[in-house]
């Protein structure tokens, strides 16, 4: 994934494809997306599985329920061998655009 900002209340699309050390796309058993963002100042974290769709996976996540700031990612597959990915983008908001 690469963004910077995400206006709360967007969908955000995760998605992966997942390499092995020789550059060769691998498919694993599983895949996952661990997000961890504020709701009301308490931080939460969200689990999203992903699905493979001929290689490449995805997640989705409704972003209306984060405060304004800084959301944290990590993806990764499971089984061997393992590949994970980590980033950050931002929610914004303004006072017309009430978290839900």
């Amino acid at each position: 994934m690469s963004c910077s900002a995400i206006v709360r209340g967007n969908t955000v699309i995760f998605t992966a494809t997942f390499y092995d050390q020789t550059g060769a796309v691998i498919t694993p058993l599983a895949a996952l997306t661990r997000l961890v963002y504020e709701v009301a100042g308490t931080p939460t974290t969200d689990m999203l599985p992903m699905v493979n769709d001929d290689g490449t996976w995805t997640a989705a996540w409704d972003s209306s329920v984060a405060d304004v700031g800084t959301v944290y990612w990590h993806t990764q597959s499971t089984g061997s061998p393992a590949a994970a990915e980590d980033g950050s983008f931002a929610i914004s908001a303004n006072v017309s655009n009430p978290q839900t």
